[in-house]
């Protein structure tokens, strides 16, 4: 029969070892006897336990006694199984902590490597951050001097801006100014024509009060003149009146011969005056001293020229 326990091949066993289990028979017989322990059996848990109560051999012999017990072989079968057992359940949890600890150690390994990358990293990120750093303080003064630049490039825009705008302006106020000194020539030109015609009129208008008062100082003359005449004709028609009122005497002279046509009128104011002046067709308003007054000599037309 196969023993039982070299079924199972023990993982810490060296090559000097001797085989597995050990020889115990000398071990045992030196060993003073003692009370058989009670054997140990695998619970169900997977651990050791009290092996369950062996009942007694209760096979009777021929005379009727008891049946005595088990040999020591037996016994040390039972504790060999159960040692190999134990053995194999030792080995077992051995194995299971084996590898729970050579997994444990590939974590602790593998967090090792995680936590240097990591530090690498943290290492990588600082340098990083420090050129980021650089960079930036690098960025922020070119920006300062790109602002600064930047508001200079508006101050000469504005300056540029300003200057046209300025050139552009004193094109414009120039271009007002000629047109204000043409419309100022013009208007000048205008006022100075304004004052000849305003001079001419003036000067018209002496001329018309002038004529106006000749006119005026002239139909005063023609008046009194008109009236002189009336006051002649209506004397001269009284004088015809008397004239044909009166019957001729046959001592009288024929008028147009002479004689004393005059000694009538001696006393009249036409004394003098004689037919001949009749017969001659002059009226005597003609031969008035008025007549050639210097009014009538200026050219200005008489009554009696203009009737």
């Amino acid at each position: 029969m196969e023993d039982p326990a070299s079924q199972f091949e023990d993982p810490f066993r060296t090559r000097d070892s001797t085989a597995w289990p050990p020889d115990r028979s000398a071990e045992e017989e030196a060993r003073p006897s003692k009370p058989a322990a009670e054997p140990w059996w695998p619970s169900n848990e997977g651990s050791a336990g009290p092996s369950p109560p062996r009942p007694e051999l209760s096979k009777s012999g021929a005379n009727g006694n008891v049946a005595p017990r088990s040999q020591p072989a037996e016994h040390l079968l039972v504790l060999l199984q159960a040692e190999q057992v134990l053995v194999k359940r030792l080995r077992q949890d051995v194995a299971e902590w084996s590898q729970e600890l050579h997994r444990l150690e590939e974590a602790c390994r593998r967090e090792d490597k995680v936590a240097r990358r990591e530090q690498a990293e943290v290492q990588k990120l600082e340098t990083e951050r420090g050129h980021l750093m650089q960079q930036l303080d690098l960025s922020q003064r070119q920006l300062a001097e790109l602002r600064l630049e930047h508001r200079r490039h508006q101050e000469s825009a504005l300056l540029i801006s300003g200057a046209r705008k300025q050139r552009e302006e004193a094109f414009f106020l120039q271009r007002l100014q000629e047109e204000y000194s043409r419309d100022s020539e013009a208007m000048e030109v205008s006022l100075t024509k304004l004052e000849l015609a305003s001079l001419s009129m003036e000067g018209q208008g002496r001329a018309l009060q002038q004529a106006t008062q000749e006119v005026h100082e002239q139909a005063k003359a023609e008046q009194a003149r008109l009236d002189v005449e009336k006051r002649e004709l209506q004397a001269l028609q009284k004088a015809l009146l008397s004239l044909r009122s009166t019957p001729p005497s046959p001592s009288a002279p024929t008028p147009g011969f002479g004689g004393g046509w005059d000694s009538p009128f001696g006393s009249t104011p036409f004394s003098g005056v004689g037919p001949e002046a009749w017969s001659s067709g002059v009226s005597l308003v003609d031969d008035s001293p008025w007549r050639r007054s210097p009014a009538g000599a200026g050219g200005v037309a008489t009554f009696r020229d203009g009737v």
